[in-house]
């Protein structure tokens, strides 16, 4: 991923999930989707700090069968990659 200033407006969060490698590029994408909030917020599901966390809680019990669905193998091991799958899922999750 190029590690210079982001453009919020260029950048959509789930384009970068399948570049991230590295802590650098987790934290790119971080700034991406608190963008993707500040400038698009009807596009997110939970808005709130309790929603959010609660979206996340289910999506993560869910992570074995969105695998099977999407047939992907699960990761025994979070990476970055995974911590940002889980984080942008839960920007719309119900």
């Amino acid at each position: 991923m190029d590690h210079e200033e982001v453009s919020p407006t260029t950048k959509e969060p789930e384009d970068l999930i399948p570049q991230i490698q590295t802590k650098q590029d987790f934290i790119e994408f971080m700034q991406v989707l608190r963008c993707d909030l500040e400038e698009h917020p009807e596009r997110w599901e939970n808005l709130t700090l309790h929603d959010f966390l609660q979206a996340i809680e289910a999506w993560v019990g869910s992570m074995e069968n969105i695998n099977k669905n999407l047939r992907s193998a699960p990761r025994e091991e979070p990476d970055w990659q995974t911590v940002a799958e889980i984080l942008f899922a839960a920007s719309m999750y119900e």
